[in-house]
């Protein structure tokens, strides 16, 4: 039972929170303090977790959850129902495994009961603990990291935050389906790392690439299920709360924009912010960028539009692009309710000679590629990975 394995706020924590404004998120949170409420009045559930044994040259950062909570809960909120609860922290456990199976087991429970769960605190290796949350899905998970780097380095046996990816990309169960890296900078990645995830399929987009094509990376959140935000990813002035910190990355703003994209995905179920390490705070800087990105995500969350994918012009806008004189069109989808953007693509199905169309979510830019004789590159990935299927 996850009941054994959450630990409360203290009571005179949660009466501070309660007794802030009503217009605040403190006052209009509600917090686990030993009893599971019913899931369907549950939203979002934010959980913290004080670990940091598998961060490399970042201990401290188990420390997180304190001051993130301090300045999230000072926000104010602008929706009216907020079905939001905290459900406290996961402890270090005896070993960092027990640690890692009391995230994983937490998540699986709060996602069956449909919440979407929001991770504060903890090293980056936490992520491979997120993705096996998902462990009970009978089907591929797909995941989007936020980093600086590749996170594949070879670490004699010890497992870390420097080289967790491998263990999500080997494991099993859940399966992976899609890895989207996104915001990796050169110099501090490996060429084998990325050629390895290349040959795999996997999107890899680098920091000067995603900064100036923001816009591409709300498809990659919208068919994801999770993601995971390593802070090292923003650039130190905006966030110096991490020992490592360095002056490339994005901005505080680039930040809360990706979150909000997360949020709004009706796909994405949870979300963890990793390797915040208050030590290195300044004025908490840092802790009031992460609580406005969570601020962010959840302001997504409560404006999503439940697009359902039918195929039907019901509820879609359908543009057939001609390409090579006729030979071959390109359908594209656009949501009457969200005008966000889809590309149809046929997936062979064993034993049956007509294929099947699937949706793939893509952006505006891509149909004006197409609309100019060319193929979008979404289009050939997508159609090279359903024929491999």
């Amino acid at each position: 039972m996850i009941e054994d394995i959450l630990s409360p706020l203290p009571w005179s924590q949660i009466e501070k929170y309660k007794a802030l404004p009503a217009n605040r998120w403190g006052a209009n949170v509600e917090f686990f303090t030993g009893d599971l409420p019913d899931m369907e009045n549950v939203h979002i559930a934010i959980i913290g977790v004080k670990e940091d044994r598998g961060a490399v040259d970042n201990e401290g950062c188990f420390d997180a959850v304190g001051a993130i909570r301090e300045q999230l809960y000072n926000l104010v909120t602008h929706h009216q129902s907020l079905k939001i609860w905290d459900f406290g922290n996961i402890e270090k456990g005896s070993e960092l495994t027990d640690t890692y199976f009391g995230v994983s087991s937490v998540l699986n429970q709060l996602l069956k009961g449909k919440a979407v769960p929001i991770i504060i605190g903890g090293s980056h290796d936490i992520t491979a603990a997120q993705f096996k949350g998902y462990s009970s899905f009978e089907r591929d998970v797909n995941l989007t990291v936020i980093d600086e780097r590749v996170d594949l380095e070879e670490m004699d046996g010890q497992f870390s935050d420097q080289n967790h990816l491998s263990k999500i990309i080997t494991g099993n169960p859940p399966f992976l389906g899609n890895l989207n890296l996104l915001g990796y900078q050169s110099h501090f990645s490996d060429l084998k790392s990325l050629e390895t995830l290349d040959k795999l399929g996997f999107e890899c987009m680098r920091f000067g690439t995603v900064r100036k094509e923001m816009e591409e990376v709300e498809p990659l959140v919208r068919e994801s299920d999770m993601l995971s935000f390593d802070i090292s990813a923003i650039r130190a002035s905006d966030a110096p709360a991490m020992k490592g910190a360095t002056p490339n990355g994005f901005s505080g703003e680039e930040a809360c924009q990706i979150c909000r994209y997360a949020g709004l995905s009706d796909r994405l179920s949870s979300i963890g912010i990793y390797n915040f390490n208050p030590v290195f705070d300044r004025n908490d800087q840092t802790a009031q960028l992460i609580a406005q990105m969570i601020w962010y995500f959840t302001d997504g969350f409560y404006s999503r539009k439940d697009d359902k994918l039918t195929l039907t012009e019901k509820d879609f806008y359908r543009y057939i692009v001609h390409l090579d004189e006729g030979h071959h069109d390109l359908h594209f989808w656009k949501s009457r309710k969200s005008d966000r953007w889809w590309l149809e693509v046929s997936v062979p199905q064993l034993g049956k000679k007509k294929n099947k169309p699937m949706l793939v979510p893509c952006s505006y830019n891509d149909y004006k590629i197409a609309s100019a004789g060319e193929l979008p590159e979404r289009w050939i990935k997508a159609q090279l990975k359903a024929a491999a299927v």
